[in-house]
């Protein structure tokens, strides 16, 4: 069945609902959405240091003097 205008975006949320009232019903414990702080979480990766090719060769040989 073809849906049209705002009953498409009735239609997904009203299975939602009821996929979760389902899932209750049986004992699922369903998670509450969380609303995630998308520049905070862009702000942390920012803060990843990245590893320059000397520090990873110095990794690599600690390896090889471990496994001698």
């Amino acid at each position: 069945m073809i849906h049209s205008g705002k009953a498409d975006d009735q239609y997904p949320r009203q299975k939602n609902s009821l996929v979760k009232q389902i899932l209750i019903g049986l004992g699922v414990t369903i998670q509450q959405d969380s609303s995630t702080n998308t520049i905070a979480y862009k702000e942390k990766l920012a803060q990843i240091s990245t590893w320059s090719d000397d520090d990873l060769k110095f990794l690599e040989e600690g390896k090889m003097l471990s496994k001698a």
